[in-house]
């Protein structure tokens, strides 16, 4: 009984914070880093964490992911570059909480499943609607810009 009254307010607050993170990864990256952290947060702390570990080491998909974190972690042992190795360390490290807090006990219904799924697809389709947007009213601009490496303005 107490796992489930602790399921019942961690899983509207992970969902609310999984539309939070989907929508920041075209408007705002301070929103996400922060989405990110809170979700790792109520992820993470719960009282059956060697379960969660357990469950990380079991997935091959998991903590393949991590190993995106650990190869530029490992990279540094032979960097010279000590303050730029940390900087990247710090843009990875991401790739390693991530996958780390999706082995916890996350449970939505099926229909919370799918609505993530259609708001994630309304917001590509909306963010892709705005750059061609801005592609098509300056054509020109932007084939010139490809031309000298330059990118077509994105929501972010």
């Amino acid at each position: 009984m107490p796992e489930k009254i602790h399921h019942e307010w961690r899983s509207p607050i992970i969902f609310i914070l999984m539309i939070i993170m989907i929508a920041a990864l075209f408007f705002s990256r301070a929103v996400l880093s922060a989405g990110i952290i809170a979700f790792a947060a109520i992820s993470l702390i719960h009282p059956d964490f060697k379960k969660h570990i357990r469950h990380f080491f079991a997935s091959p998909l998991l903590w393949g992911m991590s190993l995106l974190f650990f190869l530029p972690l490992l990279s540094g042992l032979w960097s010279d570059d000590k303050t730029e190795w940390q900087k990247i360390i710090i843009i990875k490290l991401p790739l390693f909480i991530l996958p780390l807090a999706f082995a916890g006990p996350i449970h939505f219904s099926k229909k919370q499943w799918e609505w993530l799924a259609y708001i994630f697809i309304s917001i590509v389709t909306v963010a892709s609607i705005w750059s061609m947007f801005h592609y098509i009213n300056n054509i020109t601009a932007v084939n010139e810009g490809y031309l000298r490496a330059k990118t077509i303005i994105t929501p972010l």
